[in-house]
């Protein structure tokens, strides 16, 4: 469920019987039931690649009198998601994932077409550009400058931001600035393009750095 091919969240719900017509089975005084903090340890335990692991919670919902969980796998770009030690049947390098209601067979990977998408998930190659700049973003030390003013991303150097100019600015605070040191906040508007594109316009705020 980690491995997850959507971009959305992958759910385990718990205490639906699905061999009887969906029914609810409450497990409020199930021997097995864990929460949140079980399953984190759980999976600290485990040696997966890089040390990175899958993101999860458990909610519990009340429903029709009685209570279920849903485990919720976070979607993120982490991904391929595997162990480097096997653990039980779960062998090591292997990579799973669930396509439709079917899981790959423990002892064997995912068919190559599934990891490529997995890898590509990973490093943004599949997402859109406007998708691609905000990942990109998240590394601002692999923007370098180029000799137009513009900054460049030097693993993608299509993505360009546009000089960033000061000649409209304004000074201001917004709601959720109030908890902020700098009582001088000053707002800026950079374009970001792809090639030639300008997929969107973003509007930041640079605080000084108070000693």
């Amino acid at each position: 469920m980690a491995n997850n091919l959507s971009n959305h969240d992958g759910l385990i719900v718990i205490g639906i019987d699905e061999e009887t017509d969906y029914s609810i089975c409450d497990v409020t005084n199930d021997p097995n039931r864990r929460k949140t903090q079980d399953i984190v340890a759980f999976l600290r335990e485990k040696k997966f690649a890089g040390g990175i692991r899958p993101t999860v919670y458990v909610q519990p919902l009340s429903f029709r009198k009685s209570e279920i969980d849903v485990i919720v796998i976070k979607n993120d770009r982490n991904t391929p998601y595997y162990l480097t030690e096997q653990y039980q049947g779960v062998f090591a390098n292997n990579i799973y994932a669930r396509i439709m209601d079917t899981n790959t067979p423990k002892n064997s990977s995912a068919d190559i077409n599934i990891v490529e998408r997995l890898w590509k998930k990973r490093f943004g190659i599949d997402a859109a550009a406007f998708d691609r700049a905000l990942l990109f973003l998240q590394t601002p030390c692999d923007w370098v400058d180029s000799d137009d003013g513009k900054k460049f991303y030097k693993y993608a150097p299509e993505f360009t931001i546009e000089d960033i100019s000061a000649e409209e600015y304004r000074n201001g605070y917004e709601f959720y600035l109030f908890n902020q040191y700098d009582s001088y906040p000053r707002w800026y508007d950079i374009n970001i393009y792809h090639h030639q594109t300008l997929p969107d316009r973003w509007n930041f705020f640079i605080q000084r750095e108070l000693s």
